[in-house]
């Protein structure tokens, strides 16, 4: 009954923390409504991928590490800085232009491996999500949890964010929500690529 009720904390805790809009959200949002459906899920994947990497560091222990060396710490956080700053760079230089509605069709123009790989990236350079997870594996599960029950909350987060993403990749890849992009394209891409410069820069004041 124990590890049921640990497995049910970890669940509530994953929920809120993957609901919560940051890095994820926003290029899952800019995919789908810029380029269609297929991409926005394809993003989502990619997330998938990178928060598979999370887990498994977690439980393995690599995040009490990371955690644990300074100087791998500031490596990271600033390389992730950087990098979600290129993000808002890329967004606030994209022209706008009309949105085609691809969900139908094929999503090969902007390139699903494109997506998973962008995706992924984003998700594994945010040291902010090693910490969650450091926090999660520390505070809730204990390291006396058996081989199933570890593989069954790994597995548990993997599919939450697959289909939280993915759902937030439907939404707005909705002819109607695209209609309504389409009016707002510019202001959109200031507020997005403002938003990874601002976590960018949030980021690099991180301390331990």
């Amino acid at each position: 009954m124990e590890i049921w009720l640990t497995i049910l904390a970890v669940a509530l805790a994953y929920i809120v923390a993957v609901v919560t809009p940051g890095p994820n959200f926003l290029i899952t949002v800019k995919n789908s409504l810029t380029h269609s459906r297929h991409i926005g899920v394809y993003t989502a994947l990619g997330i998938a991928g990178g928060t598979s990497v999370h887990v498994a560091a977690g439980f393995i222990g690599l995040t009490a590490i990371f955690w644990q060396v300074s100087w791998l710490f500031e490596v990271v956080k600033i390389l992730g800085a950087a990098y979600l700053m290129y993000m808002g760079y890329k967004v606030l230089a994209t022209k706008t232009h009309p949105v085609e509605f691809q969900y139908q069709k094929d999503a090969s123009d902007f390139g699903r491996t494109k997506a998973v790989r962008l995706g992924f990236y984003t998700c594994v350079s945010n040291p902010k999500s090693a910490l969650f997870y450091l926090s999660l594996f520390t505070a809730i599960i204990p390291p006396t949890s058996p081989g199933w029950a570890q593989l069954f909350m790994a597995g548990m987060m993997v599919v939450l964010s697959v289909g939280w993403y993915a759902g937030v990749a439907f939404l707005f890849s909705e002819p109607l929500v695209q209609q309504g992009y389409r009016k707002v394209e510019r202001g959109v891409n200031y507020l997005v690529g403002g938003l990874f410069i601002g976590l960018g820069l949030r980021l690099i004041m991180v301390r331990k």
